[in-house]
């Protein structure tokens, strides 16, 4: 077992051994790392991402602030699949600092931002790291081009204008 400590206490721990046959469902290990994370002083949290394979389920959760996922600050978790213990564990891109945001704009004006070529297919409310830290309320819109591509594109939670834009599957 590695165990790595930091100011915050545990930071990260990964253990390093052969998972035998599954006994546990996916759902079940999910049950596991929430109870995990409640247990260990982590609220809010919201499950992002989730797949298994190498005896292991994998999960990604985020913290959650004024009803935003907040995407830049998570939590990852593997619990083995044989026994249900915890895998591994990273919380080197956790905070549990609230940051100060303001969301001056509602949903609808951000979504006016958006080019009249795109179709939007779902939203949410996010909170995302600028390039130098700092931690941005934002409308997040999985979009479908004019060409079929699929785009993730982000409009400021303080004005509703435009500030980033993914291309999805690249």
């Amino acid at each position: 077992m590695l165990v790595c400590v930091g100011p915050r206490g545990v930071e990260s721990m990964g253990r390093s051994r052969l998972i035998s046959e599954s006994r546990i469902s996916a759902e079940k290990a999910q049950e596991i790392a929430f109870s995990y994370l409640e247990n260990h002083g982590f609220r809010d949290m919201t499950l992002i991402a989730a797949e298994e394979g190498g005896g292991t389920a994998r999960m990604k959760f985020a913290s959650t602030q004024d009803g935003a996922l907040c995407l830049d600050n998570f939590v990852r978790i593997s619990v083995a699949l044989d026994d249900g213990s915890i895998y591994s564990y990273d919380a080197t891109r956790y905070s549990d600092d609230v940051p100060e945001l303001n969301w001056n704009c509602d949903e609808e004006t951000a979504r006016e931002s958006l080019p009249d070529s795109v179709s939007v297919s779902g939203s949410r409310k996010v909170i995302v790291q600028r390039p130098g830290g700092e931690y941005m309320a934002c409308y997040e819109f999985d979009c479908t081009g004019s060409e079929g591509e699929s785009l993730r594109i982000y409009a400021d939670g303080s004005d509703g204008r435009q500030c980033r834009i993914q291309l999805e599957g690249v």
